[in-house]
């Protein structure tokens, strides 16, 4: 599976061509999509994708979790822009206990690894990734990933502790007359 919005065209780019190739190997796998869908990006699989619509931001997470995805691809395009961006694409995916295939560059590279995703950096990487991603997950193999990624988000991303970081964050770059106020 995948998700995201209309800022994320330029991602499939490198990854079209390997993951029809994956695709047309694994005659079980299907692509569903919540979100955006590029229809020129997929003509050669397009009878293998699901499309969802964008959903509000309320019933997001719940409708993602209802797809009840077996892996997720995190797809990125290296450019500065994507740089400044966060990792809630591997996050969202790993708290739902979705094993993900991701783009081995910032946001993501300070977050991700060989035990909690399968990282990659060029196409033949994400193809080779990919394939690992499928056969793990039929042997149970990729669970160990899940369960690394889930330590990970519980630990460094657990909303009673980064909170409060935040609101100390947000206070700190206020003027002081402001910050008195909140007080």
């Amino acid at each position: 599976g995948w998700q995201g919005g209309v800022s994320h065209m330029g991602d499939w780019d490198e990854i079209k061509e390997p993951l029809a190739r994956v695709i047309k190997d694994y005659p079980e796998v299907t692509l569903h999509i919540l979100g955006s869908y590029y229809k020129n990006q997929f003509k050669e699989i397009e009878d293998r994708i699901t499309r969802y619509p964008w959903y509000p931001f309320r019933a997001y997470t719940y409708r993602l979790k209802t797809l009840g995805l077996d892996g997720a691809i995190i797809p990125l395009e290296s450019k500065p822009f994507n740089e400044y961006k966060s990792e809630v694409k591997f996050v969202e995916f790993t708290a739902l206990g979705v094993p993900s295939v991701v783009k081995d560059m910032l946001p993501y590279s300070k977050v991700i690894n060989e035990q909690n995703s399968y990282p990659y950096k060029t196409p033949e990487e994400f193809e080779e990734k990919l394939r690992a991603m499928i056969e793990d997950i039929k042997t149970g193999k990729a669970k160990k990933r899940v369960e690394a990624g889930l330590k990970w988000v519980k630990e460094e991303r657990d909303l009673n502790k980064e909170a409060g970081e935040l609101v100390k964050l947000y206070k700190s770059i206020l003027p002081e007359e402001t910050q008195r106020e909140l007080l």
